[in-house]
C-alpha cells in the first residue's frame, strides 16, 4: 500500500494505491481533513490495516505542519517523502526560473494531466480554486511556460473583512448590477476571478493561435462554475471558439500517483 498526501493550505487530501492479484487499484473516494485536525488524522492513520510501504506527499502548507503530519506517520514506522518540483519529470518540462520554487501542488496537477495526453495537443490552461487560485499555462509539447497566482475566493472575502469593516459574507447571488453589500462582494470576487481567467485564456490564444483546453480543479470550483461557463458560452457564441472545460476532482493526487506508481 502506498499513501498519497495532498497537504494544502487549508485541507489535507489523502489517497492511496494498492496492488491485488497483479492489478493496481486507487482510492474510490478521497479522505479529507482540515490540515490542523491532527486528532482525526491520527485516528485515520491508526485505523490502517496494513503499514504503507511508501508515502508520497505534496506540501504547500509549510514545514511546520508537514513535520507534524510526518510525526504522526512515524508512530507507525513510516516517513513521508515530500516531493520537490524539478526541471524535468516524465512528460513535463518546468520552465519556472527556479524550478524547485514552483508550488508542489501545481506541479503535481500538471504532471497528472499531461501524462495522460499525447503530444502535440492543444495548449492547456490548468486552474485550481483553493486558498489561492492558480492559473498555469502549458504549451502543445508539455512545456510549463508560467502561471498566475491570485487570492482565492474565500481568501478575498477574509482579506476584505480584515482591511475594512465589511462583513465576511456567505455566498450571495451573482449579479451584473448588485443592489446590496453581500451581492456586491460576491459578484465582485467572482467577476475578478473570471476576468483574470478569461484574460489569460486570451493570452494563450495570442501566444499559440488556438484556444487552450481548460482543466479546473479545487474545492471552490463550484462557487465560480456557473459564472465561468456562462462567460465562455458568450465568448463561443461571439467568436466561434471551441472552448473545452474539463473538471479534475483529484488533480494533485493524480500527479502523485504518476510518481508513486513504479514503487507499487
Amino acid at each position: 500500500m502506498i499513501i498519497l498526501l495532498d497537504l494544502g493550505n487549508t485541507r489535507i487530501k489523502i489517497g492511496w494505491i494498492v496492488k491485488n492479484n497483479k492489478k493496481i487499484y486507487r482510492e474510490k473516494e478521497v479522505i479529507i481533513f482540515n490540515n490542523n485536525d491532527y486528532l482525526s488524522i491520527r485516528k485515520w492513520i491508526f485505523s490502517l490495516t496494513k503499514k504503507p510501504t511508501h508515502i508520497f506527499g505534496s506540501n504547500v502548507a509549510g514545514n511546520a505542519i508537514g513535520k507534524i503530519i510526518n510525526n504522526e506517520f512515524k508512530k507507525i514506522g513510516c516517513n513521508i517523502h515530500w516531493l520537490v518540483p524539478s526541471y524535468k519529470k516524465y512528460k513535463l518540462l518546468n520552465k519556472y526560473l527556479t524550478p524547485s520554487q514552483l508550488g508542489t501542488d501545481r506541479w503535481c496537477s500538471m504532471l497528472g494531466i499531461v501524462n495522460k495526453l499525447s503530444v502535440p495537443h492543444p495548449p492547456l490552461l490548468i486552474i485550481s480554486f483553493g486558498t489561492a487560485t492558480t492559473i498555469d499555462s502549458i504549451d502543445a509539447i508539455n512545456n510549463f511556460i508560467g502561471g498566475l497566482i491570485i487570492p482565492g475566493i474565500n481568501t478575498m472575502k477574509i482579506s476584505l473583512n480584515k482591511a475594512t469593516n465589511l462583513p465576511i459574507i456567505c455566498q450571495s447571488n451573482i449579479l451584473n448590477f448588485p443592489k446590496n453589500t453581500n451581492q456586491a462582494i460576491s459578484s465582485g470576487i467572482i467577476f475578478s476571478h473570471s476576468g483574470t481567467i478569461i484574460r489569460q485564456w486570451i493570452n494563450m490564444i495570442e501566444q499559440f493561435h488556438e484556444p487552450p483546453t481548460i482543466y479546473v480543479t479545487g474545492g471552490l470550483w463550484p462557487e465560480i462554475k456557473k459564472e465561468l461557463i456562462t462567460q465562455f458560452k458568450i465568448i463561443n457564441k461571439l467568436f466561434n471558439k471551441n472552448i473545452k472545460i474539463i473538471y479534475k476532482e483529484r488533480a494533485v493526487l493524480d500527479g502523485l500517483y504518476i510518481i508513486a506508481e513504479k514503487y507499487i
